[in-house]
């Protein structure tokens, strides 16, 4: 699984958002952030890459992600707490893309309709 970690890091740089992006920022509201030894970097970037619907999907995954993440900080931690932060996660990045989505169809003009 690292390999393709790395393999999305590589392939989502340019994409800067996502539900690991969103997942990401919400961490940070709590003071939580990504030290240089953890993974939470490459999880969030792969998160992106894969989308949405796969980390709907994989809801249970990305919360080992996090737990496992929690134990090695020493902090405590909630599964049903980190269901509560990913599928919020996956909401606000649903929400930015289809205003993104708007945005493009709007700037493209009435032209791009007929």
């Amino acid at each position: 699984m690292e390999l393709q970690w790395q393999t999305a890091s590589a392939a989502s740089a340019a994409r800067t958002y996502g539900p690991g992006t969103e997942l990401h920022a919400l961490l940070g509201r709590f003071g939580l952030t990504a030290s240089e030894d953890c993974k939470c970097n490459s999880r969030a970037a792969y998160m992106n890459y894969m989308g949405c619907d796969w980390c709907e999907t994989n809801i249970e995954e990305i919360v080992g992600w996090l737990r496992e993440s929690a134990v090695e900080r020493g902090l405590p931690f909630l599964d049903v707490a980190g269901r509560v932060l990913v599928r919020r996660a996956i909401s606000n990045a649903r929400r930015k893309e289809q205003a993104r989505a708007q945005a493009s169809a709007q700037a493209k003009g009435p032209a791009a309709a007929g």
